[in-house]
């Protein structure tokens, strides 16, 4: 009777631990992700599906189906490089003790953002070319090196612009311009300087 008990015992505990064991998969991870609509530049091509599908046979998977290789089936259909307005639908179908299938379908909008991005860098290349940076180019830096500061005194600015900035001639009565083109940050002493006599 005790060896009963103690099968009964070891059984519910075996159970016990069954029902707090639990797992964590890596479905995916993403470059670039929204639920919002989004103008992202560049060609727009067709409307493609990717698929990842593993066989089910008797009741055992083949494997464990990703997310990410469906998306790159769809990626590669449609020759881009990200996916607007996509769909991500579970696949699953068995028909018990003989065959099944379990996957993931991806549905979106191809997208070709490597082409705007040449067309980007070839205008900045052309504008460095005429001597100075294109217009609207927007492109700033981080400052090489900061300068020490005294740790009372919060940093003005952490960023300086990636080109010189031109400077402007001003006559003895014409107010005190800030220099923009410091190399790295300012702080409020520093600042305080350049700005007042």
């Amino acid at each position: 009777m005790r060896a009963l008990r103690d099968a009964v015992f070891l059984s519910g505990i075996a159970a016990g631990g069954l029902l707090l064991s639990g797992c964590m998969t890596r479905i995916m991870d993403f470059t670039v992700l929204s639920t919002k609509s989004v103008d992202i530049p560049g060609k727009r091509g067709p409307r493609v599906t990717g698929e990842d599908v593993d066989p089910i046979i008797i009741f055992i998977p083949a494997g464990q189906p990703n997310v990410k290789t469906a998306v790159d089936n769809a990626l590669e259909k449609g020759n881009g490089d990200v996916l607007l307005d996509a769909v991500i639908y579970n696949k699953f179908w068995w028909i018990p003790y003989v065959y099944g299938e379990a996957g993931f379908v991806v549905e979106g909008t191809v997208l070709d953002t490597r082409q705007a991005s040449k067309q980007s860098q070839n205008v900045a290349a052309a504008g460095q070319a005429r001597g100075g940076a294109s217009a609207g180019s927007g492109s700033w830096a981080p400052a090489q090196k900061a300068p020490p500061q005294d740790s009372a005194t919060p940093a003005l600015s952490s960023y300086a612009p990636s080109s010189a900035t031109p400077t402007v001639q001003a006559g003895p009565d014409a107010p005190k311009l800030l220099d923009v083109s410091h190399p790295g940050p300012l702080s409020l002493r520093q600042a305080e300087a350049e700005l007042l006599p």
